[in-house]
């Protein structure tokens, strides 16, 4: 067990602070949210406002309730309803000077937007072919004030320089050049998800620029091509079509990288042993593998795929598990409700951890869900896991509808098909993101997807519990097995009983 993956049910003590920036404290009280504050924003006519309740007045849009104008309305009656700005007597001003906005003014009279298109304009001119649009494209999210702090960045200032002085159109070969950091991937995003990019999926084009550098390591012009067709016509084959039909391949991409450096350790052991593909007898292979680590065994892929064209006759038998890492019931229902009612977490990170704890889905699944495989059908909410919909009880449903209606980073656009969007436009969250947040708060996570298929297969046949969570026959059958669950005993009431008719741990 690592440190990561705690064996008792209770959080660690960070997991339960409240999340966010403390709010400073000061003498100067706020007329609006009761609070001393250490500055005031502005004297209104109900009193001293703070900054935090200054910008969120400057923000708020609806019916004035003395003129029934539908506009700012910052101001507020002595009942505590909205007004406009001549309805409350405020001077402040809240019209950009620019263009007629009526908003917090943001530098020198400019709303947040313009200042913003100030700023976008020194470094992509309106004569550079992809700059005026990327510009707009820049220029049009929904929080301006986040992209404006985005270009105090250095480096992305001169990424956008560079981009507003080229002569021809962008591509992603000539965005490929300009570097690969962070802020190259998140605009990257922004140009695919307004169409002034094709859309490449990055984890797809980090493989291909890692396995040229593999490549190029490799000395030998033999194994440098064995290894070439291999990550070509194994991995590449299959990781492709994947990412072109908007799959997630962070997992394939993995195994491919792992696959592939072993591939090559091996092929690299053969070499300094004098020995070939074809030359090695089978003890020298199995004594290779004995003396190593275990990811050695991860070379099996290569060597099936070698033997399978006649190069070799050795084989490498499948790594056994130990052990199989299980959470107790106790322990896992304990989780459950933890994520359920306390704010451990941010919501998308909770029902996260709620999908594993509930229905035994991959972090990978997970991630790349899509707002349509939520299904509410008569008010009552299913999830589209496999082929048959899962049920999705109360107070989950709750909760997962309390997230559907305000998702997180929709600020370049709320057309986003992800249910957990991530903020690169057009992405999801990662899988090693989820990961991470979900592990840090102690859950065992191979422990949890166990325990969840362990407790579906005691409540339904293994065939019925794969067609619902998508697994395959096998997987739910093994975990039966390891269950000690009598399919036998299930056979006569299979014909009657709904596909889906499958209690979940509460």
């Amino acid at each position: 067990m690592t440190g990561h993956e705690r064996a008792d049910a209770t959080p660690p003590p960070a997991a339960r602070r409240p999340r966010g920036r403390p709010r400073a404290t000061g003498t100067k009280l706020c007329a609006r949210c009761q609070r001393l504050a250490p500055k005031i924003a502005a004297r209104w006519p109900d009193g001293p406002v703070c900054y935090a309740c200054f910008s969120t007045a400057a923000r708020t849009r609806g019916t004035c309730t003395a003129c029934h104008a539908e506009r700012l309305v910052p101001g507020l009656d002595a009942e505590g309803r909205r007004l406009c700005v001549e309805c409350a007597g405020i001077t402040t001003p809240l019209r950009c000077t620019r263009c007629g906005t009526e908003e917090e003014l943001y530098r020198k009279g400019a709303c947040a937007r313009c200042a913003l298109r100030d700023d976008l304009a020194a470094l992509l001119p309106p004569t550079s072919p992809t700059g005026a649009r990327l510009a707009d494209a820049l220029a049009a999210a929904a929080r301006p004030q986040s992209t404006i702090i985005w270009l105090r960045n250095p480096a992305v200032r001169d990424l956008l320089a560079r981009i507003g002085a080229l002569t021809e159109p962008l591509t992603s070969e000539l965005l490929d050049g300009l570097g690969d950091g962070r802020h190259v991937q998140h605009l990257r995003g922004v140009l695919e998800h307004h169409q002034l990019l094709g859309r490449r999926d990055p984890d797809l084009a980090a493989f291909e620029r890692w396995l040229q550098r593999r490549l190029d390591s490799v000395d030998d012009a033999r194994h440098r091509q064995l290894l070439q067709q291999f990550a070509t016509w194994h991995h590449l084959r299959r990781i492709r079509p994947a990412a072109d039909a908007g799959r997630d391949v962070h997992g394939g991409v993995h195994t491919a990288k792992q696959e592939i450096t072993q591939a090559g350790n091996l092929l690299a052991w053969l070499e300094a042993s004098g020995q070939t593909l074809a030359t090695c007898p089978q003890t020298n292979l199995d004594r290779w593998l004995a003396d190593g680590t275990t990811t050695r065994y991860t070379a099996r892929t290569f060597v099936v795929w070698a033997a399978g064209r006649g190069l070799t006759n050795l084989t490498i038998p499948h790594r056994a598990a130990r052990s199989t890492r299980s959470l107790g019931q106790e322990q896992r229902v304990a989780w459950i409700r933890i994520l359920l009612t306390d704010e451990v977490e941010t919501t998308d990170y909770r029902l996260a951890g709620l999908l594993l704890l509930l229905y035994a889905q991959p972090l990978t699944k997970i991630a790349a869900l899509r707002v349509a495989d939520v299904v509410d059908r008569d008010s009552e909410l299913r999830l589209r896991l496999g082929s048959d919909l899962a049920p999705v009880p109360e107070p989950f449903a709750d909760l997962l509808r309390q997230h559907l209606a305000a998702r997180p980073n929709l600020r370049h656009g709320p057309e986003t098909p992800w249910l957990f969007p991530s903020t690169t436009p057009g992405r999801h969250l990662s899988a090693n993101g989820i990961m991470e947040r979900v592990r840090d708060l102690g859950i065992n996570l191979l422990g949890a997807r166990n325990a969840a298929l362990r407790d579906f297969v005691t409540q339904a046949p293994a065939p019925v519990v794969a067609a619902m969570l998508g697994y395959s026959n096998q997987v739910t059958a093994h975990h039966a097995s390891l269950a000690g669950t009598n399919m036998g005993a299930y056979a006569s009431t299979v014909a009657g009983r709904p596909r889906s008719a499958v209690t979940l741990s509460r």
